[in-house]
């Protein structure tokens, strides 16, 4: 009988074991050359069936740490324990072949997380005389001589929340890229997690975001324009599985709203999110996270009809791809036809949704995806009802509608996904990240304005084309100092947005009677694409790295910072000229600080200060461009964990500041040749309370 053995004992005693103190260039190396090793095996029919490893001082066996081992095969869950752990597993490779495990997050002594690994598959853990622990077939006999019994109440909930039935999470990473808790994150958080989904119905990010506390959805203009604020300020990034993408000036008229069917959850930081998101406002972090494959097979098809007679179908079907389950794969589908809230309006919209998940070794996951996402409205109203010159309202009932039958938008956009893991014998994660998307558009649409005591009407016919880019290499993982295990990350990003759009318009067509205007009365035009043409593009590089240090059993202390380069380079073209610039903010360094104080096993208080920046292309009186904004956010707050961490409740007070907003002086204060000019405000400042209590409060009963 042939065994395996992860062997992760020190390579002679010591008298106190030590984490290896950690070394970038050996450890990136490492990676490179095992990154190089695994693309050579890739083709090969079996993996090696011995693995020898030297990492971390061994865990005392009573002793309890943070472990987060996926749902998957049990062989590759094994491993991980193991290195983390640092211990000692011996067995036959064959009794694991085929068994999976619903995988371990949370605090476990290594006895309690062997018991949970292996729940379910009839396979039992001996501890051995020398140390270690060696893995056969259960037996009934011996049952009472094996590993103590440990009671589990529920599943554990992990950083995925499908098939959780929970209303949050297990870990995020959206604030520090940190695994952390909700709890032990030292920022104002909520979680719209796969359940909420499922429950709500919720079909896009805008429905998900009008229940999310802090976060504020608005029409800027519109049928399918949205906004979203928090804390006084605009979101102006969104992040795509950690990746940030800018969301510019109309981008929101090229992008399809963001369809939940293919995503796992949406992560909400609020504040200023400077560390990780690079420019913007001190708002909040809109994070979301894609559904993967699965080792079990899995599929549903759900069809809902609304009284509207809209109808969207979605399947959703997850599978392995081989026997042991290595490679996973995920297909999402949906479509929805109906009616919009006028008569004159109806949508056509389809998602098609494709990952492939594949372990190339024990210590190597490699992800691949691709969604296409395309949107039709007919009837597209570009912008709102006016009001009379007074202010008061005229008689508009819900189908009143200014514009033309023939209005449409087209919206359509592909994206493709790609991401590497590689875990490192000593504890410590490689992770690099891509995301390359391509969107276009054209609509044809209007809005009203008023010329004397006259409304008239002006119609735009528009293309758009938009490409987002973006990149990151993240390394995190434990490190000893003092006596205690602390945690570290570091990484790099970079990020490209390019928005360009043309069009043709014709301004003074008349709309008459408000109240009694047909929108089938005027004729469509030929309005052509050379009116005008504008482009925006904005690059965004970054190194941050982040810190918690366990100062004490029950104080934490997070500190982080980032050092951003920005640039924003624009075009405008239209019958009175040409007006091309840039503005570029270079070496920006942003400064995370975040404690945390677990007042008992329910509650932690914590406190914490971040900063953000956002480049500006108002010019002074001078002509010289102002300094970025400065948003800063100062918060305190609460936080309690229920029910095995499956219900949370939270409580903070914020203030978020920012500086050097731009002002517009009177044009005679401008320099000649300098038509409009503007001065920094000193501060704007936002204060508030945000209250949540959220999750299980008995099985089968989630409230928010």
């Amino acid at each position: 009988m042939t065994f395996k053995r992860i062997n992760t004992a020190a390579p002679r005693k010591q008298a106190a074991p030590q984490l290896p103190r950690f070394n970038p260039q050996h450890t990136l190396l490492a990676a490179a050359l095992h990154g190089a090793i695994c693309s050579l095996a890739l083709g090969a029919a079996s993996l090696p069936q011995a693995a020898y490893a030297q990492t971390a001082a061994a865990l005392p066996a009573g002793e309890a740490r943070t472990f987060d081992v996926p749902a998957g095969p049990l062989d590759t869950a094994l491993d991980r324990f193991a290195r983390a752990a640092g211990i000692n597993l011996s067995y036959d490779p064959a009794l694991i072949d085929t068994a999976t495990t619903s995988g371990l997050v949370g605090n476990y002594s290594v006895a309690a997380g062997l018991s949970v690994l292996l729940a379910g598959t009839g396979i039992e853990a001996i501890t051995q005389p020398g140390g270690g622990y060696m893995l056969r077939k259960a037996t009934s006999a011996a049952s009472a001589t094996l590993l103590p019994t440990v009671a589990v109440s529920g599943k554990a909930i992990g950083s995925t929340t499908e098939g959780t039935g929970a209303y949050t999470t297990g870990s995020m990473h959206t604030a520090t890229k940190l695994p952390l808790s909700i709890r032990e994150t030292p920022q104002s958080v909520s979680v719209v997690t796969q359940q909420m989904i499922q429950d709500r119905h919720y079909e896009s990010l805008d429905q998900a975001l009008r229940d999310t506390p802090g976060v504020l959805v608005r029409q800027d203009n519109g049928d399918n324009r949205w906004e979203y604020w928090a804390r006084g300020s605009i979101i102006d990034t969104i992040q795509y599985d950690g990746l940030t993408s800018s969301v510019q000036t109309f981008s929101r008229d090229v992008v399809p709203d963001d369809d939940l069917a293919m995503y796992d959850r949406v992560e909400v930081v609020r504040g200023a999110t400077g560390l990780l998101t690079g420019a913007g406002n001190p708002s909040a972090s809109v994070n979301l996270i894609r559904k993967r494959g699965t080792v079990k097979p899995q599929a549903s098809l759900s069809t809902t009809v609304s009284s509207w007679g809209n109808v969207r179908s979605t399947f959703d079907g997850a599978t392995p791809l081989n026997d042991t389950g290595t490679i996973r794969g995920r297909t999402v589908v949906s479509g929805f036809k109906g009616n919009n809230q006028r008569d004159s309006s109806d949508s056509e919209n389809g998602l098609l949704y494709a990952v492939l998940d594949m372990d190339l070794s024990n210590a190597t996951t490699i992800s691949l995806g691709f969604s296409y996402q395309k949107q039709n409205i007919d009837g597209y109203s570009w912008a709102g009802l006016p009001t009379k010159l007074d202010g008061s309202f005229y008689d508009f009932d819900h189908d009143s509608f200014l514009g033309s039958d023939w209005y449409y938008l087209d919206r359509r956009q592909s994206t493709l996904y790609a991401d590497i893991e590689h875990r490192l014998d000593n504890g410590w994660t490689l992770k690099a990240a891509a995301r390359g998307s391509k969107a276009s558009s054209d609509y044809l649409s209007g809005s009203t304005y008023y010329d004397g005591p006259d409304l008239f009407r002006e119609d735009y016919n528009v293309e758009y084309d938009n490409e987002s880019h973006s990149f990151s290499l993240d390394v995190s993982g434990p490190f000893n100092a003092l006596g205690r295990t602390h945690e570290l990350m570091f990484g790099i990003s970079t990020g490209r947005d390019h928005l360009w759009t043309r069009g043709g318009y014709k301004f003074g067509i008349p709309i008459g009677d408000p109240e009694a205007y047909d929108p089938g009365s005027i004729p469509k035009e030929d309005l052509g694409l050379d009116g005008y043409a504008r482009s925006f593009t904005v690059k965004q590089h970054g190194v941050y790295g982040a810190t918690r240090l366990n100062l004490s059993d029950p104080l934490k202390l997070i500190l982080g910072s980032r050092v951003s380069w920005y640039e924003n380079k624009y075009f405008y073209k239209a019958s009175w000229g040409v007006a091309p610039g840039s503005y570029t903010a270079r070496k920006v360094v942003v400064p995370y600080v975040g404690l945390v104080y677990d007042i008992n096993d329910t509650y932690s208080a914590y406190a914490s200060f971040t900063e953000i920046f956002n480049p500006q292309s108002a010019v002074n009186r001078q002509g010289k461009l102002l300094d970025p904004v400065e948003g800063t956010n100062v918060e305190l707050g609460i936080k309690g964990s229920f029910a095995d961490d499956r219900m949370s409740i939270s409580a903070a007070v914020f203030e978020t500041k920012r500086t050097n907003i731009a002002v517009e002086l009177p044009s005679t204060a401008c320099s000649p040749g300098i038509s409009t000019c503007y001065e920094g405000a000193e501060e704007v400042r936002s204060r508030g309370i945000e209250l949540e209590v959220v999750g299980e409060i008995q099985a089968g009963w989630n409230v928010q």
